[in-house]
C-alpha cells in the first residue's frame, strides 16, 4: 500500500480523513443496534431484534460512498484512495464500538442514579447490568467487531470486490485477510474463549 502518498494530518503522524455524515449516522445506527443486542443476550433478556434491518440501511451507505471513491481512484489513477477509504472504514467502525459501549455504561449509571428508579428497587438491577457489562465489555468489542466485520465482507463478496476488479483491475486493493482477521484489526482485544473460536488450538 502506498498510503505514504497522502499528507499528513495534525499531529503530523496520522493521515486525517474526512468520511461523509451519511455513512457516520449509518455506522453509528448499526453499532448501537449490535452492542445493545450484545449486552442483552448478557443480561439474558429478551428482546426485538433490529440489527438485521439496520444493516440493510448501513450496506446501502457503504456501497454507496465505496462506488464514489472507486470512481474517483480511477478518475485520478490512485488505487491507494480506496485503501485509504476501506481503513478509514474500519477505524470508524471500532471508534464507534468503544464509544457505543461507553455510552452505554453511561447511560446505565446516570438511570440507576435517578431516584425514581432507587424508590422502585431498579437501582439493583441496573447496577447489576452495569457490573455485568463492565466486565464483559471486551467481549462485547471482540463480538459486536466481529460482527460488523462479517456484515462488510457479506457486501465485498456480495458485489464490491467485482466493482473493483471491473474499474481498477484489483479486486482487493487491501488485502482480504487485512479486512477480517481479529488479531491484526482488534489489537488482541477480547479473552482466549473468543479468539478459540476464530483460530485452531494447538
Amino acid at each position: 500500500m502506498r498510503l505514504d502518498r497522502f499528507p499528513r494530518g495534525t499531529d503530523n503522524s496520522h493521515i486525517d480523513v474526512a468520511l461523509g455524515p451519511a455513512l457516520g449516522k449509518a455506522v453509528t445506527a448499526y453499532v448501537h443496534a449490535l452492542v445493545r443486542e450484545c449486552a442483552q443476550r448478557l443480561w439474558k433478556e429478551s428482546g426485538p431484534s433490529f440489527s438485521a434491518t439496520i444493516a440493510q440501511g448501513f450496506g446501502q451507505v457503504v456501497q454507496e460512498h465505496h462506488r464514489a471513491v472507486v470512481k474517483e481512484a480511477r478518475s485520478s489513477s490512485q488505487l491507494e484512495r480506496v485503501q485509504l477509504f476501506q481503513l478509514a472504514l474500519l477505524k470508524l467502525l471500532f471508534n464507534t464500538i468503544d464509544a457505543q459501549i461507553a455510552s452505554l455504561r453511561l447511560e446505565l449509571e446516570d438511570a440507576r442514579n435517578l431516584p425514581m428508579r432507587q424508590l422502585t428497587g431498579q437501582s439493583l438491577q441496573l447496577h447489576q447490568q452495569a457490573v455485568i457489562l463492565g466486565r464483559q465489555a471486551s467481549y462485547v468489542r471482540f463480538r459486536v467487531a466481529r460482527e460488523s466485520i462479517r456484515e462488510l465482507m457479506r457486501l465485498e463478496h456480495g458485489g464490491l470486490k467485482n466493482l473493483r476488479k471491473a474499474i481498477l483491475g484489483r479486486s482487493w486493493p487491501v488485502p482480504e485477510f487485512m479486512l477480517a482477521d481479529p488479531i491484526l484489526q482488534l489489537d488482541g482485544v477480547g479473552t482466549p474463549r473468543d479468539f478459540f473460536r476464530v483460530y485452531p488450538f494447538l
